[in-house]
């Protein structure tokens, strides 16, 4: 894989995005560093050391456009219990566009390979989400249930996630109670 190159965000770029694929454990050092600034940037300062631990073991989808990182996307397995049924998918974490490059379809682009990878390794997927609009455009449909988070084997509620959970390609009633493991940090 080719390096990480730290998104100028007082940049526009243009030309042909391509989208590089790799586990967290095919990135060096040096690229892992530039992608935690990338993110950092992306989410304005608002991306904790946390939230990186999310996005790691797993894929990392990097849209790269004339060797400058404008985009990320990972993707993690984790455990979703839907009532009583546990489901293994893909789910989705970290994904940004850095700011001058919002806006020219390349979110869209770069979500189009992630629910591509997620149906073909997992069949389904999750994701968290203060905006459930760009996601909709793509497949992902907003849950309607309550949301729980397991800790110790038992489930708690966690209302200020409802409406904020989207599912890719789970069939059946979206008004089910939702949950998954707690980990350090936001839990979805």
């Amino acid at each position: 894989m080719g390096a990480v190159a730290q998104s100028p965000l007082g940049k526009g770029v243009s030309g042909k995005p391509s989208i590089l694929r790799a586990a967290t454990h095919e990135l060096s050092s040096h690229q892992i560093t530039e992608l935690k600034q990338f993110l950092h940037d992306a989410f304005d300062g608002e991306f904790s050391d946390e939230d990186f631990e999310h996005c790691v073991g797993g894929v990392h989808f990097l849209l790269m456009v004339e060797g400058t990182l404008i985009g990320h996307a990972s993707v993690i397995e984790r455990a979703l219990w839907i009532d009583t049924t546990e489901h293994r998918i893909g789910y989705l974490e970290a994904m940004a566009i850095a700011e001058l490059s919002r806006g020219k379809g390349w979110g869209s682009h770069l979500l189009t390979s992630v629910n591509d990878y997620i149906r073909l390794q997992f069949g389904a997927g999750a994701l968290s989400t203060g905006d459930n609009s760009f996601y909709t455009h793509a497949g992902w449909q907003t849950w309607h249930g309550p949301s729980h988070i397991i800790r110790d084997q038992q489930w708690f509620a966690s209302p200020e996630e409802d409406g904020g959970i989207m599912t890719l390609d789970i069939e059946g009633s979206r008004m089910e109670p939702i949950a998954i493991e707690h980990r350090a940090g936001d839990a979805w």
